[in-house]
């Protein structure tokens, strides 16, 4: 049973965790779930001698199984849908019209609005339920009813279409408490991803995201990748003289220059530690990385920040760095280029660039 355990909780995944298309998945598990009842069914009906009502049950199967299988190939889960709750209303018509196992066959007539609101977006599942009850009233509130076998009471076609519509009514407030949740938790975990890869101080990205990145790039294979390690320049001083607190506005401070400066895709921004920055750029030249490193420092400078040292004024020192990343040791070189670059330019007087 551990492969029936493990798909479901595939399942699952994709609907709450890789926020798949929540009615795509429950469209295949809604499949699964009908043809395995189905097939049951089918087998019981069989042992019973209801062969007509075995027949309908094997077929109802065979189409789950084509649904699943269309769904999983083509992706066109509205269409498969749309496909599963004509096939259901179909065979459910089928099963009252032909009064089947004494009419207790017409009973799943009930799970109707059910199914359409648990693979359907509301409006369509509210249009199908009601083309499902206007099916029971045509067959038992009309002279239509002349054509079903006399199983049925007078007193079960008068209530049988109210039964269907409290079924609706519970599915439709089901279907409402359900997305509601849903949503809640896929904004709750979106915040949560925020939160957990986002540097709390400086709200650039984490070494945690730096990770994510990481594996990502790497799975693409080769690429040419530049690194820059970013430093405040004095900063322990900053700190001694001024606070730790105006410390702390200095560095958001710089993290909204390189915020300003790198609002491209293929660039990531990260607080690497304590007063450090790391900025990685892909698909960029010597000129673009250059430019970019020079346009960060002179704006840091041109916050004028006051200082009692680096010339009156808060300055960064930057590192850069280049290497064709294929492999977890090409990056972790980058990384160390940048950091011995950064370290030149530190002994150059600070305040400057080194490649």
């Amino acid at each position: 049973m551990n492969w029936v355990r493990r798909f479901f909780n595939e399942m699952l995944e994709d609907i709450f965790v890789n926020m798949t298309n929540r009615l795509s998945v429950q469209l295949r598990l809604i499949c699964i779930a009908a043809a395995g009842v189905a097939v049951l069914m089918t087998v019981l009906n069989i042992t019973k001698m209801e062969y007509r009502l075995g027949m309908e049950t094997g077929i109802s199967a065979v189409f789950c199984f084509a649904i699943y299988a269309y769904t999983t190939r083509t992706k066109k889960y509205l269409a498969g849908s749309i496909c599963m709750v004509l096939m259901l209303l179909v065979f459910f018509t089928l099963y009252l019209a032909g009064g089947l196992v004494e009419g207790f066959a017409a009973l799943w007539f009930c799970f109707y609005p059910l199914i359409c609101f648990f693979i359907l977006e509301i409006r369509l599942a509210i249009i199908f339920s009601a083309a499902g009850l206007a099916v029971l009233i045509a067959f038992l509130w009309t002279p239509l009813q002349n054509v079903l076998p006399p199983v049925y009471t007078q007193n079960f076609m008068l209530r049988f279409p109210f039964l269907y519509v409290g079924h609706f009514v519970f599915a439709l407030a089901l279907n409402g408490f359900y997305v509601y949740t849903y949503s809640r938790l896929q904004e709750l975990r979106r915040k949560f991803e925020i939160l957990s890869n986002q540097d709390g101080l400086t709200r650039l990205s984490n070494r945690t995201y730096l990770e994510g990145y990481k594996r990502e790039l790497l799975e693409r294979g080769e690429t040419f990748l530049w690194g820059m390690m970013l430093d405040v320049d004095f900063f322990k001083q900053y700190n001694d003289t001024f606070g730790h607190l105006a410390g702390d506005e200095v560095l958001k401070s710089v993290a909204g220059v390189i915020t300003q400066s790198t609002e491209a895709e293929t660039t990531v921004a990260v607080r690497y530690g304590g007063e450090e920055f790391l900025i990685l750029l892909e698909k960029a030249d010597k000129d673009k990385a250059v430019c970019l490193a020079e346009t960060l420092r002179g704006k840091v400078r041109g916050l004028k920040i006051p200082h009692v040292a680096g010339g009156g004024y808060v300055s960064v020192s930057i590192g850069i760095s280049v290497q064709r990343v294929g492999g977890e040791g090409d990056f972790q070189r980058l990384l160390k280029a940048a950091d011995d670059a950064l370290y030149r330019a530190k002994l150059n007087g600070r305040n400057c660039i080194s490649f």
